[in-house]
């Protein structure tokens, strides 16, 4: 029941960006946010770009988060206890329930909203 609990936490973290965000699947066990505009990166256009996702497994939730794919120097202000759960370039794994955790995540959900406002994606 705890990852369950973990995936509604994060799935609500990510809806105060709605709008001006955009989902893009929303299921029993995943949700997904994009930017719906349309933007250039590195001189190659996209219709919308990927803002993060929440994914509910049996032994962890995923939390994707593309703000620290295109911005790597944002994870520079991610406390030590995120950074662990660190699976892949912008993939955390969480598996406890913890306050300082999902504060941690609320933090780092908003300096990449600004950061994509900053850059003119959303």
């Amino acid at each position: 029941m705890e990852q369950q609990e973990n995936f509604d936490r994060i799935k609500n973290m990510f809806q105060q960006f709605v709008p001006p965000l955009c989902v893009m699947m929303e299921t029993d066990e995943r949700y997904d946010l994009y930017s719906a505009k349309e933007v250039e990166i590195k001189n190659r256009s996209y219709k919308e770009i990927y803002f993060g996702s929440v994914i509910l497994k049996p032994k962890y939730t995923g939390f994707y988060f593309m703000p620290v794919y295109l911005f790597p120097e944002m994870l520079n202000e991610v406390p030590e206890m995120l950074k662990k759960l660190q699976t892949g370039k912008s993939c955390f794994h969480i598996k406890k329930n913890d306050e300082e955790l999902f504060k941690a995540i609320e933090d780092l959900m908003k300096a990449g909203f600004a950061t994509y406002k900053k850059h003119k994606y959303v």
